[in-house]
């Protein structure tokens, strides 16, 4: 798919550092924005560092158009790379 941000110059950011997250658990379409909550498996202070939960990394906003464009190609890409097997099947 030809996106228009195609024709746009990429430059790296040295000083923004990579986000992990384990999983995205809730997401909702405000006024045309898609929002993604992402979380992280963390230790929880308060019960020990045994006690593992599920805490909010941060939460990803998108325009409509960015955020379909990138389920299509993340989509794409899974499935390039064996991720998913026919018929949607995660490995």
């Amino acid at each position: 798919m030809k996106r228009e941000t195609e024709a746009l110059k990429i430059v790296e950011n040295a000083q923004r550092g990579e986000i992990f997250a384990d999983d995205a658990v809730s997401f909702s379409l405000i006024n045309g924005v898609i929002r993604a909550t992402l979380t992280a498996s963390r230790p929880l202070p308060a019960q020990g560092a045994e006690q593992l939960g599920r805490v909010v990394i941060g939460r990803l906003a998108m325009p409509l158009p960015g955020a379909r464009a990138l389920a299509i190609e993340l989509y794409d890409f899974l499935q390039s790379e064996g991720a998913i097997a026919e018929g949607g099947e995660t490995h």
